[in-house]
């Protein structure tokens, strides 16, 4: 399953009604997220899956409950619709037990609403650990393809202790002879960091990283007499501001919001249409 089948399943179990039907797609689809998730061997996306599998199992009785008090308003109606075929003290009787039962029940499912409120925090966990990390293992890749861009490492050695991370590197090449033959004369190279949610911090740290790169490809640039250009990509669906749009665009880089990916695959044929971006 590519990222974005995650998503959409995702959506769709939350909204199932039927207990039964619900807790059978959770039950498929926990299996594939828990694969998933120890195969990206990604501690955080494995601590998720974990959490995320937990809390689903725990509150399966608060859905139980919600399902069995659903039944149970249609046996009330049927007994309402249907008074003038039944003694009136037998009817009472009934509906006052019927009145009794459903407050145990309630009483019962309280106890079971934090477990479900956890549930549904683990939900938009997940949920945004994905949207994130589509953005860097599906739509910046599909999208930096379509433009021609090479993948290259996305660790370079900081120094001689450290390395630096980015999400997406990559590189294409001009030389002055057809098919890519003959002596470089020009290596653009493309720099991208995605972010489910954007902070000031994440600009701030994605430009040293930047700065650094840079500086490696111009010394490679004077040592093999070529030309390097740089584009630099921030993708993030939440979070912007007038404030940190301009402090991006200050830096250098390329803004990407919901509206302006959407504009931009949808212009290379990439959009996805049954699958929003930014849920």
């Amino acid at each position: 399953m590519r990222i974005s089948d995650f998503l959409r399943e995702l959506d769709r179990a939350q909204k199932i009604k039927d207990y039964k039907k619900r807790a059978e797609a959770f039950e498929i689809l926990v299996a594939s997220l828990r694969d998933f998730a120890y195969e990206t061997k990604d501690e955080k996306m494995i601590r998720i899956v974990q959490e995320f599998t937990d809390f689903e199992e725990r509150s399966r009785p608060f859905y139980e409950i919600e399902a069995l008090m659903n039944n149970l308003k249609y046996v009330k109606q049927i007994i309402e619709e249907h008074r003038v075929l039944i003694p009136s003290d037998v009817a009472e009787r009934f509906l006052q037990c019927f009145n009794r039962f459903k407050e145990e029940l309630a009483s019962n499912q309280k106890s079971f609403l934090p477990l479900a409120n956890n549930f549904d925090r683990t939900i938009a966990l997940l949920n945004r650990e994905l949207i994130g990390r589509r953005l860097e293992k599906e739509i910046v890749p599909d999208l930096a393809e379509k433009l021609q861009f090479s993948s290259r490492p996305n660790i370079l050695p900081e120094n001689d202790h450290a390395e630096i991370e980015v999400d997406f590197l990559g590189e294409k090449e001009t030389t002055n002879r057809p098919l890519g033959r003959g002596r470089l004369k020009k290596k653009e190279v493309l720099i991208v960091e995605c972010k489910t949610t954007i902070s000031k911090n994440d600009i701030v740290d994605f430009s040293r990283k930047v700065n650094i790169i840079k500086s490696k490809y111009e010394v490679s640039a004077k040592a093999f007499q070529h030309n390097v250009e740089f584009e630099v990509w921030i993708f993030a669906c939440y979070g912007w501001t007038k404030e940190l749009k301009d402090l991006a665009s200050k830096q250098g880089f390329r803004v990407f919001d919901a509206d302006a990916m959407k504009e931009t695959l949808d212009q290379h044929q990439l959009l996805d249409h049954r699958m929003p971006i930014c849920p």
